[in-house]
């Protein structure tokens, strides 16, 4: 009984304790297997929609700002084409119909108001475009004066007051037709030379009735020039090679972008003549003198004002007094008003100004004078520091 039961409680004890034990060690695994409360169970597809969600925001804020960025570019191109059409209607309406408000009289002597004389000057570079009614640059102003002062009953000569190296050759042609178109008003005009009177200055100069330089000025530089400036070797240097695509073989004659053949430069050459000889006919013209020494005299060399008189180029040498004294002697009174126009300088003016000192002088010179192909009437032996 006793080793009976004794085995029985053995084996009961084995198999509680080793199958019991076993399934215990089962339970733990699965126990130890499962998730635990304490962590969340992953959710994929939660996880996906919030992706594309992150997505779509990122190609929506993309696609916001580059209609914001287009649309702003169009609307402040807009608002600048049509600031710019209110502006440019703005300036051409001030200076077609409030012309006579630009220009101030400014009395320099007083005197009979009945008979007057008016002084206006030329100096620096001849530059601009237009005529006496719209324009801008030395062009618009000078010849905007001119036309003003031949409309004017009471004013019976003018004292145009040149200090200039000269300019353009359209620019100088177009003052020099005001004051033709002056004199046929039977206005007397006298000259006075400061500084220099050279090239394009001279140009307009020529046709009045009385010239006086000072005795330090110079006069004269009679001929056209056009600056050609050649790259082709710089651009061979860093690699560069210029081919453009032209209907003709002469569209891009006088390119910097190419060497000058001799038959461009016989092309350019006869084109210079024709404007040497137009200068040359005006000088005879204006100063009653023969062609052929116009001709010997026209070969770009400035002259004193001891050689000026002696070639007959001025008629006196004198100071500013000498040039008023001869313009009285076109009045019939002892004492005329003595008077200038005074220019009230405008907005247009200002934002001119402003550009035009963006760039440094030398460069913003260098751009102007080798810019193209263009033909002027200059000294450019001289430096004006007006």
């Amino acid at each position: 009984m006793n080793s009976f039961d004794g085995t029985e409680n053995n084996a009961s004890s084995n198999n509680e304790h080793g199958f019991n034990g076993k399934q215990s060690n089962f339970q733990n695994n699965q126990n130890y297997n499962q998730p635990q409360n304490s962590i969340p169970p992953v959710r994929p597809i939660q996880i996906n929609k919030g992706n594309n969600g992150c997505l779509m925001a990122v190609i929506f804020t993309l696609g916001f700002f580059a209609i914001f960025v287009f649309g702003g570019v169009y609307l402040l191109s807009s608002g600048a084409e049509v600031v710019s059409k209110v502006f440019d209607e703005a300036s051409s309406s001030m200076t077609i119909s409030s012309k006579e408000n630009m220009f101030n009289e400014e009395i320099l002597i007083s005197g009979d108001s009945s008979q007057r004389i008016v002084v206006i000057p030329v100096t620096g570079a001849i530059f601009g475009w237009g005529n006496a009614t719209y324009g801008a640059g030395t062009v618009y102003k000078v010849s905007s004066l001119l036309d003003r002062a031949a409309n004017d009953d009471t004013v019976k000569a003018v004292i145009l007051q040149i200090d200039s190296p000269g300019g353009g050759l359209s620019a100088s042609d177009i003052i020099y037709h005001e004051l033709l178109k002056l004199k046929k008003k039977n206005k007397k005009v006298v000259v006075y030379v400061g500084q220099l009177c050279a090239s394009g200055g001279y140009y307009i100069a020529a046709p009045a009735d009385y010239i006086v330089a000072g005795p330090t000025s110079l006069v004269g530089s009679f001929g056209v020039i056009m600056q050609h400036v050649e790259v082709t070797g710089l651009l061979e240097k860093i690699g560069v090679v210029v081919d453009p695509i032209k209907s003709t073989n002469s569209k891009d004659i006088g390119s910097p972008f190419k060497k000058l053949s001799e038959k461009d430069r016989e092309y350019f050459d006869h084109i210079l003549s024709t404007y040497h000889n137009r200068f040359i006919d005006i000088i005879t013209k204006g100063r009653k003198l023969d062609r052929n020494k116009v001709a010997s005299l026209a070969d770009g060399k400035v002259y004193l004002a001891t050689e000026a008189l002696d070639y007959g180029l001025i008629d006196e040498i004198g100071y500013f007094d000498a040039s008023l004294d001869q313009a009285k002697k076109y009045c019939t009174v002892d004492y005329p008003e003595i008077f200038s126009y005074k220019h009230q300088m405008s907005l247009i003016d200002l934002l001119n100004a402003e550009s035009k000192s963006s760039l440094p002088s030398s460069i913003n010179e260098f751009l102007n004078e080798n810019s193209g192909t263009d033909i002027s009437l200059i000294y450019r032996g001289f430096k004006n520091n007006k």
